[in-house]
């Protein structure tokens, strides 16, 4: 797990020696323990690495015969990958060698047979040209910029910043669906002339062409028959690959079947670990003390610290903004862990893959709702609201949220199919901020393959393959790799992932319920309480802390908004917020983000 940066001239002239070096020190969170630069007549590649497997070797930019690679994250079956491919002059006892070796087998189709987490540049000298490419689901970054002059990549936004000299314009497409979505969706980046490489991706570039190719697509849904076996075995699989460490291995535990489920794999006496807070309705340490034991495991329970440290953490280590307020208990977590281990599992993936959310879950109701005359609603919309008071727990929680939103949400199934969670809804954006969201922006061309799916299986798809890589995978890299910690995600091994898309929604979803097949693996691995127990979230009490310990940076952000936007507007939801005539949290905290994010940025010294 590292980080690198590199810079081409293809038409002559050479990389600044001092922007290359301060731009791969820039990465040194991401890899603390070396670092490396290589300076070729008219290109650059600087490296910064974590030592994870073979430690006293596998020092980066490799070099083989004219091939030059820097590749950040994990090839676990590299073991395979060099038994199958044993000619090659390995020179290392680490995993990275195993993509030249394809590199040289198999030419431009050498991503067929990784099984891992990668971005990765590839200087092909003889050919003139590089590679790009990206991981199947997103789980690794990589920008690029392409100059009449240049072509500039890396691992983080401010590394290209830093080694291209220059601060672009902010894009205001990416910034409108970031106030949309929390995230800025890929091909974009905040900035304009400056694009993410989408998951799943090849970038080919030489000397005044460029070839943008996808190497992987995931099966149709509804085309496999899946058994809870088979499931079972090919999780088994992914979490022994990603036991393959040369340094301490632990695994996250919260009190969710996901991490539980994953730490069922491991062997009795590994070492597990959790985060609490104070406030009890976002405490899960008791229940995964109680997994821990179940699965004879060593826990650590680690405690999140103060909400203003963890905001000011949270935002240096973004080099987008990222509105998931998940952030915060996510860098407490890798904070503390990271002194324990340097390798942790994680169960991230599995409610966008496996269907583990309640508007998966209420997808065939809201459906159907939608279509009902007004008069109706209103009189169901009375009835849900009586039986929401009389029902405790998860599902009286569920009944109240269900009743809150069901109106809303069904007046967006017609416009917004992907039903996305929003913090400012497109005509807020239009009305208040002068902004819109370009439609390559939005889930809707991930759905164009899918014109006759439901509501569920086009949820599905657009958790996945929007959501996932733009907030779950981007938070996991960034509150990681700020610790340089590395985190591997079992459920995104791309084996795994195909089956989980391939199967039948309705082996995923049931009536109310989620992840059904994992279910029904789970209850062969794990105590009855623990698949019973309801999903919780890994979540801050965010507006309590926005009312309380981030009040004081939030309000003085409102009084000059960021980046132009409307004081009037946002300074009337807070108060509203204040007065709790408005849930407001997650817009309020996608501003503070954005402010606080555009002051580092701004203060960058390119």
């Amino acid at each position: 797990m590292c980080g690198f940066v590199g810079i081409w001239f293809p038409h002559g002239g050479g990389p600044s020696k001092a922007r290359m070096q301060r731009a791969v020190r820039s990465l040194a969170h991401r890899g603390p323990d070396e670092e490396r630069l290589l300076f070729g007549p008219s290109h650059a590649l600087g490296f910064r690495r974590l030592q994870v497997l073979d430690p006293s070797g596998s020092s980066q930019p490799l070099e083989s015969e004219g091939l030059q690679l820097v590749v950040n994250g994990e090839i676990y079956n590299y073991r395979e990958l060099r038994a199958a491919h044993p000619d090659f002059p390995y020179r290392t006892e680490g995993d990275s060698e195993s993509i030249l070796a394809l590199y040289r087998a198999r030419g431009d189709d050498f991503l067929a047979e990784l099984r891992g987490m990668f971005a990765l540049a590839l200087f092909d000298a003889p050919r003139r040209r590089w590679i790009l490419a990206r991981d199947r689901l997103g789980q690794k970054p990589l920008y690029y910029a392409r100059r009449h002059d240049c072509l500039a990549f890396a691992s983080e936004l401010s590394a290209l910043l830093l080694v291209l000299g220059e601060r672009p314009r902010i894009n205001q497409g990416a910034l409108a669906a970031y106030l949309k979505y929390g995230v800025v969706p890929a091909p974009a980046s905040i900035f304009e002339g400056i694009h993410k490489l989408p998951p799943a991706h090849l970038l080919e570039v030489g000397a005044g062409w460029q070839r943008l190719e996808r190497y992987w697509l995931p099966p149709l849904p509804g085309s496999l028959h899946v058994s809870s076996e088979e499931l079972e075995a090919e999780l088994q699989t992914a979490v022994r690959l990603r036991l393959r460490s040369d340094v301490p291995l632990g695994s996250f535990l919260s009190g969710g079947l996901d991490s539980a489920l994953i730490a069922s794999f491991l062997p009795a006496g590994s070492r597990s670990f959790c985060v609490g807070f104070a406030d009890s309705g976002h405490d899960e340490s008791s229940e995964a003390l109680a997994s821990a034991r179940a699965l004879r495991l060593e826990h650590t329970q680690l405690d999140a610290g103060p909400p203003l440290a963890l905001l000011n953490g949270v935002v240096q280590a973004l080099d987008e903004p990222l509105a998931d307020s998940s952030c915060l208990p996510s860098y407490a977590l890798c904070r503390a862990v990271s002194g324990e281990v340097r390798v942790a599992l994680s169960g991230d993936g599995a409610d966008e893959l496996f269907g583990g959310y309640r508007r998966h879950a209420f997808a065939g109701l809201i459906q159907a709702w939608a279509r009902l005359p007004l008069f109706l609603r209103g009189g169901l919309l009375r009835q849900l609201r009586r039986a929401s008071k009389s029902t405790d727990g998860y599902y009286g929680a569920s009944l109240r949220g269900l009743t809150e939103r069901l109106d809303h949400l069904a007046g967006r199934v017609a416009q917004e199919p992907d039903l996305q969670p929003e913090f400012f809804s497109f005509a807020e954006l239009h009305a208040d901020f002068g902004l819109e969201v370009p439609v390559e922006l939005t889930p809707a061309p991930l759905l164009a393959d899918l014109p006759e799916a439901g509501l569920l299986e086009r949820l599905l798809q657009a958790d996945a393959f929007f959501l996932l890589p733009g907030d779950i995978l981007t938070k996991v890299d960034r509150m990681s790799m700020a610790h340089g910690l590395e985190v591997r995600c079992p459920f995104l091994d791309h084996y795994v992932a195909s089956l989980a898309l391939g199967m039948p929604s309705s082996d995923k979803v049931g009536f109310f319920q989620g992840k059904r097949c994992l279910r029904q693996v789970a209850r062969r691995r794990l105590p009855a309480a623990v698949v019973r127990r309801p999903k919780h979230g890994f979540a801050a009490p965010l507006a309590a802390w926005l009312r309380g310990p981030l009040r004081e940076p939030l309000q003085e952000l409102l009084l000059a908004p960021p980046l132009g936007l409307p004081a009037a507007a946002l300074q009337g939801l807070w108060q509203r917020f204040l007065r709790r005539e408005a849930d407001a949290a997650g817009p309020l905290y996608a501003i503070l983000i954005l402010g606080l994010w555009w002051a580092k940025m701004d203060a960058l010294p390119v």
